[in-house]
């Protein structure tokens, strides 16, 4: 099957020589992985790859069966994209500095400075090329001699990376190679190429039952990170507008100094973390959103749905306000383009979804696969120092509580027998948190909350023997609480059979 490639907006039917998902045993020669080579600037292609070569090396291949080196060495333009090495050597540094925090970091802009000056003086835009000769070597075939000041660049992306793509094609007469990197994670490590996969970039959906802490998790990740941290809340009413921004009208003056209204792009939370976080590639960043599955995502991320997948160099060309707004905050940034959408490597998402919310803008396959996905489940250990909400109780009435645990225990396990709820109707430890002290859930806020949340949205629907509502009782016999509300809560508590404890305050 032809492969094609776009090259500085013309395309160019190219052969896919080199298509590694990971560099391995079997391709990585011996002096690579012990890191002893003489030119550490080489990457080796094995013999399971000649036949890719031949119509474009037939010279070299005949060397390799004669058993030749350095006899035949034509010469290749070797094209990288500027931002999307910008965007791997990034996560090169952020990987020495975590595990070998005193060996050498890349210089991202003298080297992206380079690029881009080289670029320049080619007349390109985007991209930039190196000649190289390629040549018969003892371990495979080999893409050597780089231009000196991108010897590093080269070393640090080909040996370690996680994936590589190259591309030869004929431009002219010449032979030219275009190169695809994408890395996941980088261990950089002089002895050995490690297998071990560290924390990478979070793209994570947080989901479960409503009350089991999702917010909490997310809280813990982002924490004394708040100030780099943009936070929504999707809805019904929820667009794309609001998540990226608009045309809005906003107040000025004119010439004569009086009072106008004009229209102006306002940015919204996901333009101003994009922003943000490529103009200061050295901290993360995160975009939190809550209750993800309460807006329609597909409208709300519209064409930026595409770029949540980061397996993948996808650029979006952002609408002509957008574009304009970002040639103002991104005009000399040397790691992006700002005419293209691309996600910055340093931008974490989080996100939190009620699962008993599901059915409101049920998510596309498409949409979920570009997600970690981590469910928080209901937490019943009875340990105080693993799970707080052990320490809840509910105030009946004064010096007299039952224990918040063993209520959602209880309530929870009939949930479950049900076929027709199921764990998504469960409650969770932090459905209600506590409001008269440290531990203590007012009866007021229990039947307010948790009541009515039963009442309306998982047992109003059952036949009463399968429901803690007996005797046609109606949310409205909760009131007056004072009066009623006990009562019925002890009728509910008899039912569930929970462990009551009393005590003095």
């Amino acid at each position: 099957m032809n492969k094609y490639i776009t090259l500085e907006n013309k395309i160019y039917e190219a052969k896919p020589v080199l298509m590694l998902q990971k560099v391995n045993d079997e391709i990585l020669p011996t002096n690579r992985k012990s890191g002893r080579g003489a030119d550490k600037n080489q990457f080796f292609i094995q013999s399971e790859f000649y036949d890719n070569l031949k119509n474009f090396f037939p010279k070299v291949i005949k060397d390799r069966e004669e058993k030749e080196t350095g006899r035949n060495k034509p010469v290749v333009k070797n094209y990288f994209d500027i931002s999307s090495i910008a965007n791997d050597i990034s996560i090169i540094n952020k990987e020495i500095e975590r595990h070998y925090p005193n060996e050498d970091k890349l210089n991202l802009n003298e080297l992206v400075g380079k690029m881009k000056d080289l670029s320049k003086s080619q007349n390109l835009n985007s991209t930039f090329y190196i000649e190289s000769e390629i040549a018969n070597a003892q371990n495979g075939i080999a893409f050597k001699n780089w231009k000196a000041e991108f010897k590093q660049i080269i070393k640090e992306l080909l040996l370690p990376t996680t994936q590589i793509k190259v591309f030869l094609f004929n431009m002219g007469e010449e032979i030219s190679a275009f190169w695809q990197f994408n890395q996941e994670y980088i261990l950089h490590n002089r002895d050995n190429i490690v297998s071990s996969k560290p924390e990478k970039l979070i793209q994570k959906i947080f989901y479960g039952a409503p009350g089991t802490g999702k917010s909490h998790k997310v809280n813990d990740k982002i924490k004394g990170k708040e100030d780099r941290t943009e936070r929504v809340t999707f809805h019904p009413e929820y667009d794309y507008a609001s998540f990226v921004g608009g045309y809005k009208p906003t107040m000025g003056k004119d010439e004569d100094g009086k009072e106008t209204i004009r229209y102006e792009f306002v940015p919204q939370a996901f333009t101003n973390i994009y922003v943000k976080a490529w103009n200061d590639l050295g901290n993360d960043y995160f975009l939190v959103i809550e209750e993800i599955n309460r807006g329609n995502c597909a409208e709300i991320f519209g064409d930026i749905f595409q770029l949540l997948d980061r397996s993948n160099d996808y650029k979006v060309t952002p609408s002509k306000e957008l574009k304009e707004y970002l040639g103002t905050k991104l005009s000399g940034n040397e790691n992006i383009d700002e005419s293209k959408l691309f996600l910055p490597p340093n931008l974490n998402i989080l996100a939190t979804m009620n699962t008993s919310d599901q059915s409101l803008f049920p998510m596309d396959s498409a949409f979920k696969r570009r997600w970690d996905w981590e469910y928080i489940p209901i937490n019943y250990s009875e340990n105080t120092e693993e799970n707080t909400s052990a320490k809840f109780v509910v105030e009946l009435i004064e010096g007299e509580f039952f224990n918040w645990l063993d209520f959602i225990k209880n309530v929870n396990r009939l949930i479950k027998s049900n076929d027709n709820l199921g764990m998504d109707k469960c409650l969770g430890n932090y459905f209600i948190k506590p409001d008269i002290n440290e531990n203590t859930i007012s009866l007021k806020s229990f039947i307010n909350k948790a009541i009515f949340y039963l009442w309306n949205d998982v047992f109003k629907d059952e036949m009463e023997d399968e429901s803690i509502f007996k005797n046609k009782t109606s949310y409205e016999d909760f009131f007056p609480i004072d009066e009623k509300g006990v009562e019925k809560v002890k009728e509910i508590l008899k039912i569930l059979e929970p462990d009551n404890e009393s005590s003095e305050e």
